[in-house]
């Protein structure tokens, strides 16, 4: 095998590469808003988010002279070790996430012409 992945460098060969991603995310959100007086105003908010990501890769390259099938994944005989012989030349990826991201802000109305706030978030 050479340093390519290819058991004949030299030959030529089609490359066949397609993938399957699914994402999937679920949140909740809350906010509150509390008036100190009628001018000013606190806001203030929280969000819980969980992310799942999943993709299958397929990478194929079939020598045109030889027929033989190969792969950045491996070999067919590589994959089909693997367990799943109706779909050998794959490789299956899955990443979660979950966080919490914040609003937090003030504002005044100092005048009718004139609007002051400060707001932070994540």
């Amino acid at each position: 095998r050479s340093d390519s992945g290819s058991l004949f460098p030299l030959s030529p060969s089609v490359a066949s590469v397609d993938g399957t991603v699914r994402n999937r995310s679920i949140a909740a959100f809350g906010q509150l808003i509390y008036n100190v007086t009628d001018a000013i105003r606190l806001t203030g908010g929280l969000r819980y988010t969980d992310d799942k990501r999943d993709m299958v890769l397929r990478n194929r390259d079939r020598n045109v002279l030889s027929g033989v099938v190969t792969s950045s994944l491996g070999t067919v005989a590589d994959r089909l070790l693997d367990g799943d012989a109706t779909d050998p030349l794959r490789a299956t990826f899955q990443r979660k996430f979950n966080y919490v991201s914040y609003l937090a802000s003030a504002d005044w109305q100092a005048s009718d012409n004139l609007f002051v706030y400060l707001k932070t978030s994540r």
